[in-house]
Order: C-alpha cells, then structure tokens, then sequence
C-alpha cells in the first residue's frame, strides 16, 4: 500500500538580518496547521508542521531528506509552505 508522508512550512516572519525587513504576515503559521489537518485526513503522516524560526533552510532541508529515506516508488510526499517570498541581490550574476 502507497504510504503519503507531509511537512508544513508556516513562516508569519523572516530574518530581517538576511532580507532587509521582517515582512510580518498574521495567517501563515494558521494555513501550515489547517495544511497538516487536510493532509491528517487524507491518511499522510505528517512529519513535521515548521513555524517562524524553527522553519530554517537546514530544518526544510533535513525533513525533505527524511522523507527521501522513507518512501518508496509509488508513495507520495507532500509539502506546503505558506510565507512570503523576498528578494536578495544576486551575488553570482547568474540571472538578468
């Protein structure tokens, strides 16, 4: 049987260090949650619902990789992330 695994990112703030404000939003932690509910109902196993700080690069990382390691050919992974994205110079030159 196909097993479904989930991980939801909610992030109402981001590192104003890193990109230049804070950015607050007020529902984005409130849609990771009602995320792993809909996903809970479906039959995933939620692996994780990250929140603000605890939503890191390293942590969504770790949890894709996590679930590389569990499933199979034919099980499904789901992820959701509600936030905001930002800009950030292109320290490469890699884009136009």
């Amino acid at each position: 049987m196909a097993k479904g695994l989930s991980l939801h990112i909610g992030l109402n703030e981001i590192d104003p260090a890193h990109y230049g404000n804070n950015g607050e939003l007020n529902a984005c932690i409130s849609d990771a949650e009602a995320m792993r509910d809909l996903a809970k109902a479906q039959g995933f196993d939620v692996m994780n619902v990250l929140t603000n700080a605890l939503g890191t690069r390293a942590a969504v990382k770790a949890g894709i990789e996590e679930a590389a390691k569990k499933l199979k050919s034919g099980d499904m992974f789901l992820y959701t992330y509600s936030g905001h994205g930002s800009q950030t110079p292109d320290l490469n030159k890699d884009e136009a």
